[in-house]
C-alpha cells in the first residue's frame, strides 16, 4: 500500500514537472476582484508616508530603473536606514513606519528590488514573473544604490525583511565597506519549502533552466491571486496577526494592479537556493564584522529559523531575537511588536556608536 502510494505520488510529479516544461506559457491575464471583494479594497487603511517623503528613479548598471524614496532629514538624522522590501512586497506598504522611523530621528531610504513595486520589470509582456538567475544583480543593484544616493559620512544600516534581508547580508558580504551595520527581520537566510522536497525542487527548476524553461513558474506557482477574502482576519497562519496591515499587499495589488507579482520561476528559485548555500557557507558572512541583529518570527513557514540561528551564531557581532507569537510578517504584526523591533534598532545603534554625535534631534 505505502509502495503504492509513493509510487502515485511519484508519477504526479513527474507528470507535473513534464506538463510544466512543455506545456506553452498562458498568455498574461490579471485576476479580476468582484464587487463584494473591491467593497473591502475600498474601505482598508493604507497609510501615507510623512509629508517629506520623495520618491524617484535610480538606474542599475545594467539599465534597470528602480524606485526608491526617502524623507528629507538626511543632514541630521542619527542614522540612515535602507528599507530593503521582502519577496513581492512594495514601497508602499511601509509609510506607516517610514514616519515611525522619521519619528525617531532615522533619515529613511527605501528601493523597490528590480521587478516589485514600481521598479522595472523584466518582461513586461508577463510583469509579474520575476527573472533574476543571480542574486548577485541583487547584491550590487544595493550597493549602487547606496554608493550613489545615501548621505556622504552617515552611518548606512540596510534594513531588511525576509527576502530583503538575504539581499542585505549578501550585499554586505560581497561589498565590504557598503554597510555600517544590519538590521534584518526573519532574513530569507534558507527558504523553507514547505512539503515539497528542497532537493526535488532544485533539480526541477536547474532541469527547466537547462532547458530554456528557466523564466516559467515552477509547479504550483503561478500569477497573483488575494491570499483571503476577510479583512477583519488576522492570524499567524496567515501571515501577521494584526488585520490593520496584514492586508496592505492584497490592497495595494488590487488598487494599483501594476505592482502585483506572482509566484516562484524556475530560475528565481534556483537563483535563490544557491545564494542561499553560498550565505551558509561564505567565510565572508561568517567574518561580517558588523553590527547585526536578526529577527526570527515563532510561526514560521516561508524561511528556515536553524539556518537564521547558524548564521548568526558563526558571526562575531550578530544578536538574534526571538519574538514570541508572531509569524513571518513582521512588519505587518501588532503595535507592540512594531515598537519592540524599533526599540532594538535603536539599542542596537547606540550601543554600537551609530548614531551622529548631534543625535539628530529626535522627531
Amino acid at each position: 500500500m505505502i509502495r503504492r502510494a509513493l509510487l502515485a505520488t511519484l508519477s504526479l510529479l513527474l507528470l507535473s514537472a513534464f506538463s510544466f516544461l512543455t506545456w506553452p506559457e498562458a498568455d498574461y491575464k490579471r485576476w479580476q476582484p468582484d464587487a463584494e471583494y473591491l467593497a473591502q479594497v475600498a474601505t482598508y487603511d493604507v497609510p501615507e508616508f510623512p509629508a517629506d517623503w520623495r520618491t524617484t528613479l535610480y538606474t542599475t548598471t545594467d539599465g534597470t530603473r528602480l524606485r526608491w524614496g526617502e524623507t528629507s532629514n538626511r543632514d541630521t538624522a542619527r542614522a540612515t536606514l535602507v528599507i530593503v522590501p521582502g519577496y513581492t512586497a512594495t514601497l508602499d506598504m511601509y509609510g506607516e513606519h517610514v514616519g515611525l522611523l522619521r519619528r525617531r530621528g532615522y533619515h529613511v531610504m527605501a528601493v523597490d528590488l528590480r521587478g516589485q513595486g514600481m521598479s522595472e520589470r523584466a518582461r513586461p509582456d508577463k510583469p509579474e514573473k520575476l527573472f533574476v538567475k543571480d542574486f548577485g544583480v541583487y547584491s550590487d543593484d544595493l550597493a549602487g544604490f547606496i554608493a550613489e544616493n545615501a548621505p556622504q559620512g552617515a552611518k548606512v544600516i540596510p534594513f531588511g525583511m525576509s527576502l530583503g534581508g538575504h539581499v542585505a547580508l549578501r550585499m554586505a558580504a560581497d561589498h565590504p565597506g557598503t554597510a555600517d551595520a544590519l538590521f534584518l527581520l526573519a532574513p530569507a537566510i534558507e527558504p523553507n519549502t514547505g512539503d515539497v522536497d528542497a532537493d526535488l525542487m532544485y533539480r526541477v527548476a536547474s532541469l527547466a533552466e537547462s532547458l530554456g524553461r528557466g523564466k516559467r513558474y515552477l509547479p504550483g506557482q503561478g500569477d497573483w491571486t488575494p491570499k483571503g477574502r476577510d479583512f477583519s482576519v488576522a492570524a499567524p497562519e496567515f501571515c501577521a496577526s494584526e488585520p490593520k496591515r496584514l492586508w496592505l499587499r492584497d490592497v495595494i495589488y488590487t488598487r494599483m494592479p501594476q505592482q502585483r507579482v506572482g509566484g516562484v520561476t524556475a530560475s528565481w528559485g534556483k537563483g535563490l537556493m544557491d545564494s542561499s548555500e553560498r550565505l551558509r557557507s561564505s567565510d565572508a558572512v561568517r567574518s561580517l564584522p558588523l553590527p547585526v541583529t536578526m529577527f526570527r518570527a515563532e510561526v514560521e513557514d516561508f524561511v528556515e529559523n536553524d539556518a537564521i540561528e547558524a548564521v548568526c551564531g558563526a558571526m562575531p557581532n550578530c544578536r538574534m531575537i526571538d519574538l514570541p507569537g508572531t509569524a513571518h510578517c513582521l512588519m505587518q504584526e501588532s503595535d507592540s511588536v512594531i515598537e519592540q523591533m524599533f526599540d532594538q534598532l535603536d539599542a542596537m545603534v547606540d550601543a554600537n556608536g551609530l548614531a551622529r554625535e548631534s543625535d539628530g534631534q529626535r522627531g
